[in-house]
Formats: C-alpha cells, sequence, structure tokens
C-alpha cells in the first residue's frame, strides 16, 4: 500500500526506478477520509515501460576502408565524374552527380560501412573547380538494410542536419561526432542544396571514421 499520500483529484503516480524487465507489479491502494475512515483496499496491475539504452561517445574509432562497391548514388553524371572516384585517394579526382539531366534535390549518396555501428564522422573534399557545386545542406541518416532503390529511405533514420556547409572551391569538411542509439550499417547522406544552385554537386574525395561508444542498457544488465 502507498500510504502517506494526499490527493484532491488524481488518475496517475508516477514511480520511479522501474524497468520493464521487472514484468507486471502489483499496487494496492485504499482511500482514507479526513476523520480516519478507509475503503476497501483494490489493487492495480501495471508494468513500466522500456527505458532505452544509453549511447555514450568514447572517441574515434578507425577509418572505414571504401572501395567505389560500397558507394551508391541516385543521380550520377553519365559522362564524367565516376562515384568510385569520390574514394579513389585522389584528390583532383571526382564525383560528380547529374547536370546532363538534372532532377531536383534531394540526391543521395549511400555508403556501405561493411559492419553495424552506433557512431560515426565523416570528411570530405569539394572539387577543386570554380563552378563551386558544393553541398550546402546535408540531411545525414542510418539504416540497417538497403537495396539501391530510395524507396529503401523509409528504411532509414534521422541522425543528423549539417548545414551551412562550405562554399569555397576545393573546401574541406568534417562533421561532428554522429552517434545513434540504434545500430546502423548504411550511412546515408541526403544532399539538400548546394552552394551554386545547381541541382547537383561535385565531390573530390569521400571518408568515414568510425566512432567508439559505450552503451548502458538498464534493462540488459
Amino acid at each position: 500500500m502507498l500510504a502517506g499520500m494526499t490527493m484532491s483529484s488524481c488518475d496517475s503516480i508516477v514511480i520511479d526506478g522501474l524497468y520493464a524487465k521487472y514484468g507486471a507489479l502489483n499496487y494496492q491502494f485504499s482511500f482514507v477520509s479526513r476523520d480516519g475512515g478507509e475503503t476497501v483496499p483494490f489493487t492495480v496491475s501495471a508494468q513500466a515501460g522500456a527505458v532505452k539504452p544509453t549511447v555514450k561517445d568514447a572517441g574515434l574509432g578507425d577509418a572505414i576502408a571504401l572501395t567505389g562497391a560500397d558507394l551508391w548514388t541516385d543521380d550520377q553524371e553519365s559522362s564524367e565524374g565516376p562515384l568510385k572516384d569520390l574514394v579513389d585517394g585522389n584528390a583532383s579526382t571526382y564525383f560528380h552527380m547529374s547536370w546532363s539531366n538534372p532532377s531536383p534535390f534531394p540526391h543521395y549518396i549511400v555508403v556501405d560501412l561493411k559492419k553495424e555501428v552506433y557512431g560515426v564522422t565523416f570528411s570530405y573534399i569539394c572539387r577543386n573547380q570554380n563552378n563551386k557545386d558544393n553541398p550546402k545542406q546535408i540531411t545525414v541518416l542510418g539504416s540497417e538494410a538497403f537495396g539501391q532503390t530510395t524507396d529503401d529511405l523509409s528504411k532509414a533514420f534521422q541522425l543528423d542536419v549539417m548545414s551551412g556547409l562550405p562554399g569555397d572551391k576545393a573546401a574541406s569538411y568534417e562533421s561532428s561526432h554522429i552517434i545513434s542509439s540504434k545500430p546502423f550499417r548504411y550511412l546515408w547522406l541526403r544532399i539538400d542544396s548546394s552552394t551554386s544552385g545547381s541541382n547537383w554537386v561535385a565531390l573530390a574525395e569521400l571518408s568515414v571514421t568510425e566512432v567508439k561508444t559505450t552503451i548502458y542498457d538498464p534493462e540488459n544488465e
């Protein structure tokens, strides 16, 4: 019985320190009047909702080795800038989204990290060219599965939004540490806009590094 409580009107009680792993618990209540009269006790059964794990940044891990086979885009330019050049280690080559048959943003670059992670940081170098077709805003998403179609975006969940990105030619950018409470294998870079105002971007290099994490899960201690 919960004693010592005074309530003029109440339809709920918050009890701290409970977890779903404890299962359903029975609570016994009765009402006491000001003159000491007490009702017959009654029982309510309830189970706490699950507490989500806490994921914390534990510092940089290893760089993730990438090849062209680990990348996908919905918007490859047919005449130049193959996607594989984005991870060839050479900043003088580049990947170019479609300018010969452009379509409106958003466009996507998807990276297969080849294992599930809880955290990453990524960096890129923009093309050394006066058009300055750099990303202006990137929405970062993650997913556990991917089937090389934008319909798979329904499987992805948002991790962060990077805005106000650099607009200079050959500009470089490094993201903050991106931490997720859910694991993901696929990193989605959704290009939302470009600094040139065109419906495409061009990038010279892209790299991804795992961020190490510690996970505290009170439901599974």
